[in-house]
């Protein structure tokens, strides 16, 4: 995830849409942390000036080492259900642990969250985390190298602790704060772990009392990291790859003891097929391919537990069409099959899955279909099973690091 950026509280509109009794209450858990920023908190409950807004907003937008970390974090997802999504997913979370809201009050989107943290800061966590993990294209994907691996580690508050620590030798090598704290949170088969750390230090000119003033500030930053046990994978939320590579091996090393069990190079991506249909069995004229059937793909629907629907015929399209039947727009193909007819009438099937691997149910020399897989977009570009060349930027996120090639397993048929 990126830098902490607001959206919502840092408009006046939205600020002031919030009840003034509720946002002073909000302010004066942090009384001692705006004195020293220059904000008087009003007095009593009356309603906030324009100028006043203006100012308050001049602080949230100019953290720095002395801003509390639970500040922090109640902006951020107070900011993040600051909207009509986010306000139908609390109204939900709400109903679904019982608490009662105020019947003579209407809600803006802004005050119901900053109500419900007040109240309970758990509940807006967990419903942003949820609305998070329901984003199939939000994420990178890397999947475990096994298709079926051994059971993880148990999650405990030792292993969080120690995940911590990890995070923050991490971030203290490129010179971030090493305050780093990590929430778990479990949807069915999902296991989240949200991250709450530090960015690089910031400097530059910020408004103060209507005049420019250098400053410097510590921005916090949030990435997400899920665990799906069914399928299984890690996918990742974070601003850069050198990130994605180390929360590959931290999570390996820490819940299986294998750093390189999450090969942190994401060489397969099936929205092709969502974005091509029928059109994704063309050959393409590579040479050494006559026909492509797809015959399977498994369709992942997020939610409580975790559901994956497989669809298998000899002429999947033609099945489908024939039923009056698509895709589902709000499921992630996870994994797809392919039959190929080559030119010397030989078959092969090649089973892909998003992230780093692909299966061929025969051996012979499978050129002509990474060539198509490259061609048709399937292969991610710049990627190269055979012979992979350490990139410049693994290098320097890991020195020692080996090359991550995609798992190409093969059976004799």
């Amino acid at each position: 995830m990126p830098t902490l950026k607001l959206t919502h509280v840092t408009k006046p509109y939205t600020l002031s849409s919030i009840h003034p009794q509720r946002l002073n209450q909000f302010l004066r858990h942090f009384v001692d942390y705006f004195k020293r920023r220059g904000f008087a908190i009003p007095a009593g409950e009356g309603a906030f000036t324009q100028e006043q807004f203006h100012e308050l907003i001049r602080v949230f937008n100019s953290p720095n080492a002395d801003t509390p970390t639970e500040l922090t974090e109640a902006l951020f997802h107070i900011d993040e259900m600051a909207c009509s999504k986010g306000m139908e997913a609390l109204l939900l979370a709400a109903s679904k642990a019982r608490i009662q809201l105020p019947e003579d009050e209407k809600f803006t989107p802004a005050d119901l969250a900053l109500h419900l943290w007040l109240i309970r800061p758990s509940l807006l966590k967990d419903a942003y985390v949820e609305q998070i993990v329901k984003k199939p294209r939000s994420f990178n994907y890397y999947r475990h190298r096994d298709i079926v691996p051994s059971r993880p580690r148990k999650i405990t508050d030792k292993l969080i602790v120690t995940l911590q620590s990890k995070i923050d030798e991490f971030n203290l090598a490129r010179r971030r704060v090493a305050v780093s704290r990590v929430s778990v949170y479990e949807f069915g088969d999902d296991l989240a772990f949200l991250i709450l750390r530090g960015d690089p230090m910031h400097r530059g000119e910020v408004l103060q009392r209507g005049n420019w003033v250098f400053a410097t500030w510590q921005p916090a930053g949030y990435d997400l990291v899920i665990y799906n046990r069914k399928i299984p994978e890690l996918r990742i939320h974070a601003s850069l790859k050198g990130e994605q590579v180390f929360y590959c091996k931290t999570f390996g090393r820490l819940f299986f003891d294998d750093e390189d069990c999450f090969p942190s190079s994401q060489h397969f991506s099936l929205e092709r097929i969502d974005e091509l249909g029928e059109d994704i069995q063309s050959p393409l004229g590579v040479d050494g391919i006559e026909r492509i059937t797809l015959i399977k793909i498994a369709l992942l629907e997020q939610g409580e537990p975790t559901l994956i629907t497989e669809h298998k015929s000899a002429k999947l399209f033609e099945a489908l069409k024939v039923r009056d039947r698509c895709l589902q727009p709000n499921a992630r193909i996870v994994s797809a099959t392919f039959r190929f007819l080559m030119l010397d009438d030989s078959e092969v099937a090649v089973t892909v899955y998003s992230g780093n691997i692909a299966t061929f149910n025969r051996d012979r020399d499978c050129r002509p279909i990474e060539d198509w897989m490259t061609a048709i977009g399937i292969k991610l570009a710049m990627q190269e099973t055979h012979a992979p060349n350490k990139t410049l930027e693994n290098a320097l996120s890991n020195p020692n690091a080996a090359g991550h090639a995609a798992n190409l397993a093969t059976r004799t048929a």
